[in-house]
C-alpha cells in the first residue's frame, strides 16, 4: 500500500509516498471500487500504525506545512474514503497546477501517473502500476483519445514542477520516472475531449470543467486548502471562501 511519509533515512526534510508492499493500493484503494470513491478499512492500518503517525506528526522535523498534507492524507485513508480526480481548474496547465493547493500538488502526481498507467494497461500495455478505479470517470477520459492522455502527462509534469518550487526540492518526486517510463505507449487519437467531471451533482457545470472544479474546491477542499510560495488563487480571494 502507499503511505504518505516524511522523512528519509537520510533524515532530510523530505515528504514521499512510499511503497510499503506490492499492492499500490492505498492511494486510489482497489480496482473495481466505485467511480467517485475507494474504501480501505485495515484493522492493522488503524490498530498499529495510528499511533505512530500521531507521534511523527508532534516531531520537530515535521513544519507545519508538512504536518497539513501528511494528516490530511492519513486521515482520508483511515476514514476509508480516498477521492480521485484530476482537478481542471485552469485550462492553461501552467496555471492548473499552480492554482493546486499544496496537499494535492504532492498527491495528485502519483494519482496522475497511476491514473495513466491504468489506461494503458487497460489497452493492453504493461505498465509498473497496477490497475485501480478502472471505471473511474478520470481514467475512461484518459482511455477516450491520446490527447488526453499527453495532457494529463503535462499536467503531471507541471505538478512535478510546482511540488519542487513549494517545497523547495532539488529532486523530481519518485513517480516521475515511471511517467517518463509510459510516454513510450501510443494509442488512438481523437482528439482533446470533453473533460470529466467527477465530483457530487451540486458543483457540476455543463461543459465548463474548469468552473465545476473550481466549484468543487471552494465547496470541499477550503477547510485545508494552503498554497506556499503562491499567492492565493483570485477565484477563491472572490469567492470570500477563506
Amino acid at each position: 500500500m502507499q503511505i504518505l511519509t516524511h522523512g528519509e533515512s537520510t533524515g532530510g526534510s523530505v515528504m514521499e509516498l512510499v511503497d510499503m508492499s506490492d499492492s499500490k493500493s492505498l492511494a486510489f484503494g482497489r480496482a473495481g471500487s466505485s467511480p467517485a470513491t475507494a474504501t480501505n478499512k485495515n484493522p492493522i492500518l488503524s490498530g498499529f500504525f495510528v499511533p505512530v503517525f500521531r507521534l511523527l506528526l508532534t516531531t520537530s522535523r515535521f513544519d507545519a506545512l508538512h504536518r497539513t498534507v501528511f494528516a490530511f492524507t492519513i486521515t482520508s485513508c483511515l476514514n476509508g474514503t480516498i477521492f480521485v480526480n484530476i482537478f481542471i481548474l485552469d485550462k492553461d496547465i501552467e496555471r492548473c497546477a499552480q492554482y493546486h493547493c499544496d496537499q494535492h500538488v504532492v498527491k495528485m502526481i502519483l494519482e496522475s501517473v497511476q491514473i495513466l498507467c491504468t489506461a494503458l494497461n487497460k489497452k493492453g500495455f504493461e505498465t509498473p502500476y497496477k490497475s485501480t478505479h478502472i471505471k473511474h470517470p478520470s481514467v475512461l477520459w484518459v482511455e477516450e483519445s491520446y490527447d488526453n492522455f499527453q495532457w494529463l502527462t503535462q499536467l503531471t509534469q507541471a505538478l512535478n514542477a510546482e511540488y519542487r518550487y513549494r517545497y523547495r526540492k532539488d529532486a523530481d518526486h519518485k513517480s516521475m520516472p515511471v511517467l517518463a517510463q509510459i510516454q513510450q505507449f501510443k494509442y488512438s487519437s481523437i482528439g482533446l475531449t470533453e473533460f470529466a467531471q467527477a465530483m457530487p451533482d451540486q458543483y457540476k457545470v455543463p461543459n465548463d470543467a474548469v468552473q465545476a472544479y473550481r466549484n468543487f474546491y471552494l465547496g470541499d477542499k477550503m477547510k485545508f486548502a494552503r498554497w506556499t510560495r503562491r499567492e492565493i488563487p483570485h477565484w477563491v480571494q472572490e469567492s470570500g471562501s477563506l
